[in-house]
């Protein structure tokens, strides 16, 4: 073979053409047969320039975020694991569940399948921070108290950031919870480092706990020098009480111990607080220690005869008292009526209850039972003849006693009677 189509010297081993520059050279070939050369053949060899090399951007993830194939510009890029030699891939996608860095390397190829120079291309996977540290993940409140800001703690350097249950971003400032309604929401906390990797994120769930209601009360009430009243039997609630002496104090060691020297009214206040440890509102209970009213007034002596039909005994109770009568000085049974006895003489005691206190003293009421007097002395039968004047009939009472002449049809008669004359008559004295 020679490089002249005349002339020139002939090589029976053909040449390796140079590719080191850009260009064509034209090479001759002739073959010879029982030694006889022949017409020589034309054969062209073109150099064709290399592409560029294609331009690329290094690129970085977090540990774990989802990458995407790599770019670079160019066309017919082909991506290689190494500088030199290995098997190309159309596309990669590289890894990010290790941190740390991997080169790749891209070319391109021309419509004459010449590949340029291989550009490297470094894919940086960052690693993630761990996740913030968290101290309390369950928070809880009682409905309507004031509530303190979430707290999470970040590696130095690293910022936090917040999200709803729903995932919405809040920002690196921790959020305040509401506590205006029962019931329970969650939020969520991450960090992110200075490379912008976010960790995994921590819930946080956040209670808030409905207020029981305020305990129901009645007021109390007790009697001077009497026994105190316990608040707490007065009180109904599920819940454990709490004690106030006002609306804003403090709460007292136990329910109030109230005496009874000194009459006049006091008010406390009282709440329960749940099982979730949430305190109702404050329900006031007044406590009112009465003065004993005076005994009632009466009037005494009451005189009946023996024997007599006696009427109820009677009092004078104060405005609103209920009068309590005894047939002892002290002790016993009252009853609201009395009827005593007209068999002898006896001393009878009432009292009376005002606002639930009874007098401390009774008032007593005398019962004089006079005896009856003997029956007057007469003479009897009385006779006179028939039509002969008749005197008025007499009798003779005992000391001062006076005489009741009555006649024979029982009523009451104002003097002696005298008999008639006509008939046989029956008069009486009592």
């Amino acid at each position: 073979m020679v490089h002249r189509q005349h002339g020139g010297v002939g090589s029976a081993t053909a040449p390796t053409p140079p590719t080191s520059t850009v260009g064509s050279t034209t090479y001759y070939v002739s073959q010879t047969i029982n030694g006889c050369e022949g017409p020589r053949a034309v054969l062209t060899v073109t150099i064709n320039p290399l592409p560029n090399a294609p331009t690329t951007t290094n690129i970085s993830y977090c540990q774990n975020a989802t990458a995407a194939p790599l770019t670079a510009s160019g066309q017919n890029l082909r991506w290689y694991t190494a500088a030199g030699g290995g098997t190309p891939s159309t596309t990669v996608t590289p890894s990010t569940s290790t941190a740390g860095s991997t080169t790749y390397y891209v070319t391109q190829t021309d419509n004459n399948s010449c590949e340029s120079a291989r550009t490297p291309l470094t894919v940086t996977i960052n690693a993630a921070p761990p996740a913030p540290a968290v101290t309390n993940t369950a928070v809880s409140y009682c409905q309507n108290t004031t509530a303190q800001p979430l707290q999470a703690t970040a590696t130095s350097g690293n910022t936090l950031n917040w999200y709803t249950s729903q995932g919405t971003a809040l920002g690196s400032t921790a959020p305040t919870p509401s506590t205006t309604n029962p019931g329970t929401s969650t939020y969520q906390v991450s960090q992110r480092n200075t490379s912008g990797c976010e960790s995994d994120r921590v819930p946080i769930t956040v209670t808030i706990n409905a207020l029981p209601v305020a305990p129901a009360t009645s007021p109390a009430s007790a009697c001077q020098g009497g026994a105190p009243v316990s608040l707490v039997s007065r009180v109904t609630a599920t819940g454990t009480l709490k004690w106030y002496t006002s609306p804003t104090s403090a709460s007292l060691a136990a329910a109030p111990q109230v005496g009874t020297a000194s009459t006049g009214s006091q008010v406390f206040y009282v709440s329960q607080t749940n099982a979730s440890g949430c305190e109702s509102s404050r329900a006031a209970i007044t406590y009112t220690v009465y003065a004993r009213p005076n005994p009632p007034a009466v009037q005494t002596p009451v005189t009946y005869c023996q024997n007599a039909v006696a009427q109820p005994l009677q009092a004078t109770a104060s405005p609103g008292g209920i009068l309590n009568f005894y047939t002892q000085a002290s002790g016993g049974v009252p009853s609201i009526e009395l009827t005593p006895s007209t068999q002898a003489s006896e001393i009878y005691y009432v009292s009376q209850t005002v606002n639930g206190c009874e007098s401390s003293t009774r008032a007593s009421i005398t019962v004089t039972i006079n005896a009856l007097p003997p029956s007057p002395a007469v003479t009897t039968p009385v006779t006179y003849c028939q039509l002969a004047p008749a005197s008025p009939l007499s009798a003779t009472v005992t000391s001062t006693n006076t005489l009741t002449w009555y006649g024979t049809d029982g009523q009451p008669l104002t003097g002696a009677p005298t008999p008639r004359r006509a008939l046989p008559v029956q008069f009486a004295t009592p």
